[in-house]
């Protein structure tokens, strides 16, 4: 699969997961997109950036713990 970064992402998103591992794998088979790890803080987080780095980051993932199902946030999308 050819790596690719959208133009436009999320507005802005952060999505707790219990298998880094395994979410890595999910979401940039899902999306196409480039995950970046990054472990520089006080937890490890995947970032999704859009094309523009300049743009910042549209979309993080962490250890915690997912919403039950049908509760959490409501990702936003940019078309």
């Amino acid at each position: 699969m050819m790596a690719y970064t959208p133009k436009d992402f999320l507005v802005w998103g952060e999505i707790p997961v219990t298998d880094m591992d395994a979410a890595t794998r999910f979401y940039q088979h899902v999306t196409g997109a480039e995950l970046e790890l990054v472990t520089d803080g006080p937890n490890p987080m995947l970032l999704f950036r859009p094309k523009d780095p300049a743009n910042g980051v549209a979309l993080s993932i962490y250890p915690g713990t997912p919403a039950p199902d049908g509760v959490g946030p409501t990702l936003h999308l940019a078309a």
